[in-house]
This record gives C-alpha cells, structure tokens and sequence, in this order.
C-alpha cells in the first residue's frame, strides 16, 4: 500500500483504490499533506475497485461521497451473477462451454 504514497513521478492527480476504510481514512490523511487532487474508493462490499454489486465510497480533496452503480449510469448486479468459481477449472467452464 506504500506504492502509490512514493511514486518518484510525483503526480500532481491521484487515484487509489482500497480493501477496508481504515486504509481509506489512512491515505485521506496522508494525501490531504500533499495538497494534490485525488480520488480514494473504496466498494463497502470489500473490492479496492468500483463495484457494481454494492456502493463505493469515494473520498476527495473536496469531501465524501457514497455511490451506487445507478448513480454511475449502470445496474446493480448479484455477485452470485459474477461468480466464476473457485478454481481455474471450474472459471474455465464459464469461458470455454464448449
């Protein structure tokens, strides 16, 4: 997670994504010291990434947000919708059925 805290080309904008809001509440403190823009999301069902199967915190120089994937012109989906297995074999059957 330091990664993006010391990147050597000292980008003026920046986006991470994170797994837990502790870390969110982390880089929020840390990114307000540099006096950059940018953007933290964080998916309350867990991913480091928008999510369409639950809202996405997002957090900026400029405040907090909570959207949904309605909000972002797209449906809410099921993760159980998405579900690829738990192995490479069983992924596998979803991709090559034939």
């Amino acid at each position: 997670m330091l990664g993006p805290m010391v990147n050597p080309a000292f980008p003026k904008h920046q986006l991470v994504g994170v797994y837990n809001l502790e870390m969110a509440r982390i880089y929020n403190y840390l990114l307000q010291q540099t006096g950059k823009n940018f953007t933290i999301i964080h998916s309350l069902d867990g991913y480091d990434e928008i999510s369409l199967t639950g809202d996405t915190k997002v957090i900026t120089n400029k405040g907090e947000q909570i959207l949904s994937a309605e909000t972002l012109g797209k449906r809410t989906v099921s993760a159980i919708d998405i579900y690829g297995g738990n192995s490479v074999e069983e992924a596998e059957k979803y991709f090559l059925p034939f």
